[in-house]
């Protein structure tokens, strides 16, 4: 395999460094992963270094398996043999097997973060310590900060001059005693005694550092002290060291400040370069509240480099360093359910002077602290304890309204950033994004308390690194400690190729106002975005199949290089079956598997129990399906009167009144249950085919209303689901039906008292539900909707159900309460699909699909319209050009928007040819009108048709400003 040919020059001289300390300057999406991975390839290839022989350090057990991953991709079997992963779990690989070198069990436990704040709870009791005074977080917080500045508590206890300082001291004596009682240690020591090791037995500092000729460290701009150290004495024989990092989170040279004067609340406005410790600076305080907090320590560097030109619709505008750490705010974006979340600013629980931060998840109880810094160590801690989690990281510093901490390189136009205006937090979009060439000082300040300072008004987080020990100026005296160090700086982004981003600039430009930036790479060109027009979705779902197993042939890729992006989990079912009858793995993403999802099994509860009314675990299920009030205890009734008689619930449930046998309270609840299962046991015996049962158990439960009226986005998916069970119900009785031949008889064989062959649904949907999820785990395609997929790349990304109704979704485009905003956020979506994609991008709709319980036929989505059509190649269906575009159905008409010339905005329309048969529109632009609550105005910018979907943008006189209003739903007036 070439290594070499895929990587630019940067990263070439990177993978094919020799010998001697490498220094590898790496901005995001610049493709470190890759570097790293292909320069341990190069050692064992071409270098002759035995896998064995080289460590691999990261932060989070993810970028492990990932960097894992494509080591077996580029060296086989043998990357299993590396020592690869997370300092805390090399560290205590290593202590395993030599701890006993100074005294330490090698069985020894590991606290987590709740063993370490209990311990430390019984230690403040038994000395008597005031637990308000010193809360147990905190306390392990600075002993954790001792640790990984390898102070022993000997040493703090001689640092210690004030009387709380002594008190830390003498819980950390304590701490480390009754660790050592019961073999343990926590995270922290794993570090520490592992340093230990190297310092005070000469054999195994021997042993390990003439083992390792190569050490790899990932993120090295976060590691402390200990992590340095441990490093460093392993690369001492060899000096081989190879470190990857950020260089600089600063901002630009005249960058405003606001500055409080002393003793007073009058500001005064400075350049950052100005700044001096001990000013105070206005920052967030959480829940849009401004404050001012002190500088602590001001951070600047001479910087050569791309520098990124942030601007808001609101008229901010912020020049930063690529990797300098912002907050940004994205419709949508949720924490992944395997990880750790830290909310800053998150005083919900209590409304408190000081703020409140929440580490969350990781399926733990949510916990508080007013120190952000503790609130760190503390979600570090948790993070270690699962093994290396990822810890995503969130600041309230809206009202109710939550940003991601995000590098400046990760923000995209339509974003939402905080802005200080009127001295409250409020949000901006981001409206344009540019790169420039910079040579000169940048600056960063470090602020206490809350991290964060205004900069030109947008607020961003200082990211001078104090959390968990991390001490920045390791990475910039790398040059310093090793003199003789290569420096390489990756510094161009990998992304999509260019045909996939003009084709996603083309669909972002047609939103209103938003003068979106058009991005830029390297891969010029590319192959031709696909679009695939399928008859309907189960040949929807076969194409993409068969797509994977062509391309995966062809290309020589990996499942795991392919997904599939869904705009709702209802679109999920033709895929699952698809795949598993195609035996290609297939994981899914943030949701469950069809059949288990529980508004499904709710309904399958009910098709088990009319099956197998004995069946128990099924029974219990539907009790309270929907709620009937029925509690626990009335469950409990009913399960110890059937246990009396030996029966079970079901039986009990159908045998009649229970009047009788139970109390009459019991009875009353029950009956109206006991009438519906006897009704749907009758119903089960009258109806024709399995799906006319499924849907007289909707019919009868009033499931859907129930789910309806859970109101919200997880409702409308909830019923959607429950609408596509029917579907596959309706699919098994089709597929009987054809299995049936002219003489009735049929090849497969079934109990004569099961006509609907009830008992081999259940099996083959517990058989489909049950599929070992795990078993594709290694090797798979993904399926996910396109919210979960914001932040993530595939080579290979397929963009399904493109149609109107479901891209942009209905609701946007038909809704009631529909927004012309609704519309431009389905059009973000579209827009973070596109983008996911690498190198090739297959869009794929289906003509008719059924959906919300009716048989469409379909018309494709307007977003296919707006792609330049020299940048698509057409097959299927969608090879007849505009034929099905005029076929339209009257309920899933197209939202119009401009045609053959320039949108409102400025950016190129491509819109399809008019068809003979579209309706002339309401209105033009000069029109004037009137508007019930907005007044009157002048019509700016209109739609050239009319129909469903007729806008227009009215500049209104009475200080309401610009609208862009939908004809159908503004009942507008025009005015003479």
């Amino acid at each position: 395999m070439d290594l070499l040919s895929a990587l630019n020059e940067p990263q070439r001289q990177a993978v094919t460094h020799a010998d001697g300390p490498l220094l590898i300057f790496a901005g995001a999406g610049s493709g470190k992963t890759r570097t790293l991975t292909h320069r341990i390839a190069y050692l064992i290839n071409e270098g002759g270094v035995p896998t064995g022989r080289i460590l691999a350090v990261t932060f989070t057990n993810k970028a492990a398996r990932e960097m894992r991953e494509r080591l077996e991709t580029l060296i086989g079997p043998a990357a299993k043999r590396m020592w690869l992963g997370t300092f805390h779990a090399l560290c205590a690989k290593m202590l395993r097997i030599h701890g006993e070198r100074i005294g330490l069990n090698p069985r020894f436990a590991i606290f987590d973060a709740d063993d370490q704040v209990r311990l430390m709870k019984d230690i403040l009791k038994e000395l008597n310590i005031d637990s308000e005074r010193f809360p147990a977080p905190r306390v392990m917080g600075r002993i954790s900060d001792a640790k990984n500045a390898l102070k022993s508590p000997e040493t703090v206890a001689q640092e210690a001059t004030k009387p709380h300082e002594k008190v830390y001291a003498s819980l950390y004596g304590r701490y480390q005693e009754r660790l050592r009682a019961a073999s343990a240690l926590d995270f922290d020591d794993l570090l520490s005694e592992a340093v230990r090791l190297l310092q005070q037995s000469p054999e195994s500092l021997e042993h390990w550092s003439d083992r390792f000729q190569h050490v790899l460290i990932d993120e090295f701009q976060d590691v402390n002290e200990a992590q340095f150290q441990w490093a460093r004495l392993l690369a001492g024989k060899h000096r081989n060291i190879c470190v990857v990092g950020d260089d600089d989170q600063c901002l630009a040279a005249g960058t405003t400040v606001q500055i409080a004067a002393p003793d007073t609340y009058e500001e005064c406005v400075k350049r950052i370069e100005d700044v001096v410790a001990g000013d105070r600076i206005r920052s967030g305080a959480g829940q849009a509240g401004v404050r001012h907090y002190t500088v602590k320590e001001v951070k600047s560097n001479n910087y050569c480099g791309p520098m990124l030109c942030v601007s808001t619709d609101s008229g901010h505008q912020f020049r930063a360093t690529p990797n300098h750490i912002c907050f940004a705010y994205w419709r949508g974006d949720k924490p992944k359910k395997d990880s750790v979340v830290l909310t800053a600013f998150d005083d919900q629980l209590e409304k408190k002077s000081k703020p409140e931060h929440c580490i969350s998840g990781a399926e733990r109880q949510p916990q508080w602290q007013s120190d952000l810094d503790c609130a760190e160590e503390i979600a570090q801690q948790v993070a270690q304890s699962g093994g290396g989690l990822e810890i995503e990281r969130f600041a309230t510093l809206g009202w109710d309204k939550s940003f991601r901490f995000m590098p400046t390189v990760d923000l995209r136009v339509g974003m939402s950033v905080p802005v200080i205006k009127r001295k409250r937090v409020v949000e901006a979009q981001i409206t344009n994004i540019t790169e420039e060439d910079y040579d000169g000082l940048v600056y960063d300040l470090e602020v206490e308390t809350v991290r964060n300072f205004a900069a030109n008004g947008v607020l961003v987080h200082n990211s001078i690194y104090a959390w968990r020990g991390a001490d920045v100026k390791i990475i910039l005296d790398f040059e310093k400690l090793y003199p003789d160090a290569q420096i390489v700086r990756l510094e161009q982004n990998y992304r999509s190729t260019q045909n996939i981003l003009d084709a996603a600039h083309g669909v972002i430009a047609n939103n209103f106002g938003r003068a979106a930036k058009r991005l830029w790479t390297e891969e010029s060109g590319g192959e031709k975005l696909v679009v695939h027009g399928a008859l309907n979705a189960p040949e929807e779902a076969l194409y993409v199949v068969r797509q994977i197993e062509q391309l995966r042939r062809e290309h020589q890729l990996d499942l795991k290089d392919f997904a599939i992006l869904c705009r709702i989990n209802a679109q999920s079912r033709p895929f699952e079956e698809a795949f598993l009858r195609a035996r290609v793995p297939l994981r899914l993403v943030g949701t469950q598997r069809f059949y288990e999802r529980r508004e499904i099994r709710d309904v399958l509860a009910y098709l088990k129990f009319l099956y197998n009314p004995d069946d128990n675990v099924s029974a219990i299920r539907l009790i309270n399906v929907p709620p009937r009030g029925i509690g626990a205890a009335t469950i409990k009734k009913l399960s110890d009167f059937a246990d009396m008689g030996e029966r079970s619930i079901g039986s009990v449930l159908l045998g009649g009144s229970l009047e009788k046998s139970l109390t009459p309270a019991v009875s009353r609840k029950v009956e109206p249950l006991q009438r519906l299962l006897m009704q749907l046991m009758t119903d089960a015996r009258a109806v024709g085919t399995l799906a006319d049962l499924v849907e007289k158990i909707l019919e009868r439960t009033q499931l859907l209303d129930y789910l309806d009226r859970e109101r919200g986005d997880e409702s409308v998916d909830r019923v959607a689901n429950v609408e596509e069970f029917v579907r596959a119900a309706e699919a098994f009785d089709l597929r009987l039906a054809e299995e049936i031949g002219e003489d009735g008889e049929s090849s497969d064989v079934w109990a004569e008292d099961d006509p609907l062959r009830l008992g081999q649904f259940l099996s083959e949907t517990a058989l489909e539900g049950g599929t070992d999820k795990d078993a594709a785990s290694d090797d798979a395609v993904t399926l996910m909707t396109l919210h979960a997929a914001k932040g993530l790349e595939f080579p290979v990304v397929f963009l399904s159900g493109l149609e109107q109704g479901l891209l942009p979704h209905a609701r946007a485009v038909f809704g009631e309460n529909a927004t012309p905003e609704d519309l431009e956020e389905e059009r973000r979506l579209m827009y973070v699909g596109l983008t996911r994609a690498r190198r090739r991008a297959i869009l794929t709709y289906a003509a008719q699909r059924t959906l919300h319980g009716r048989t469409e036929t379909t018309t494709p989505s307007q977003f296919l319209d707006e792609i330049p059509p020299n940048l698509l190649k057409r097959e299927g269906i969608a090879a007849g050009g505009s034929r099905l575009v005029q076929q339209r159905s009257t309920a899933w008409d197209t939202l119009s928007r401009p045609s053959n010339g320039s949108s409102s905005n400025g950016a190129p329309s491509y819109g399809a040819p008019r068809a003979a048969n579209e309706v002339a529109a309401t209105f033009k632009v000069g029109d004037k009108v009137s508007h019930a609550s907005l007044g009157e105005g002048v019509i700016v910018a209109a739609a050239t048709q009319g129909g469903a979907g007729e806008w227009v943008e009215v500049a209104f006189f009475g200080g309401a400003g610009k609208k862009k209003l939908i004809v159908a739903y503004a009942n507008l007036k025009k005015v003479e």
